[in-house]
């Protein structure tokens, strides 16, 4: 996926067992995939869970919409995102929860040996390499190798617990 002027893919509306793998999504107009929902739906029980993002190339995105996310989980459950490079992004490369609050937002997540570097360069602030948002019991981050992180004001860093984050392991990353 080249040459994109919003995300290269989206996956939500109850998607199960979705796999992205060994992709290259580059010269992204935002991001390059978006995984669940920005909202939750109370007494709707579809939600988009179990997909696979793995071994992909994900790089230059935010180019028409600078807050766009190398890969972004939001109201989901039970996703690998594995051994990706996802670099060349203005804001977070991997965001998992989509709550600003202690709810519960994502679940059961796992985030473990990507490479994330050139984040931020400079143009946006409040984001990280690896941004976490909300209660998400059961995920795990781990393995990660997070390097070159830049804000334009405020706020960025390797790994960013932002409001509400809770109820995760985070082990063995490289910052």
């Amino acid at each position: 996926f080249v040459h994109t002027a919003s995300y290269a893919m989206g996956i939500f509306g109850g998607s199960v067992e979705c796999a992205l793998e060994n992709c290259e999504l580059r010269d992204l107009g935002a991001g390059g995939v978006k995984i669940g929902e920005s909202r939750f739906v109370r007494g709707k029980n579809v939600m988009t869970c179990r997909c696979t993002v793995k071994n992909c190339l994900i790089s230059e995105g935010g180019r028409v919409n600078p807050a766009g996310v190398g890969v972004w989980i939001g109201h989901s459950k039970g996703n690998l995102i594995s051994h990706n490079t996802i670099r060349d992004f203005y804001y977070s490369g991997v965001s998992a929860g989509w709550n600003w609050s202690f709810n519960e937002t994502a679940r059961d997540n796992i985030i473990e040996w990507n490479h994330i570097y050139d984040i931020g360069r400079g143009v946006l602030s409040d984001m990280g390499g690896i941004y976490l948002l909300g209660s998400q019991p059961g995920t795990v981050e781990r393995f990660n190798y997070i390097h070159d992180v830049t804000r334009a004001r405020n706020c960025a860093f390797g790994i960013y617990f932002d409001s509400g984050t809770s109820y995760v392991v985070v082990s063995n990353n490289v910052v």
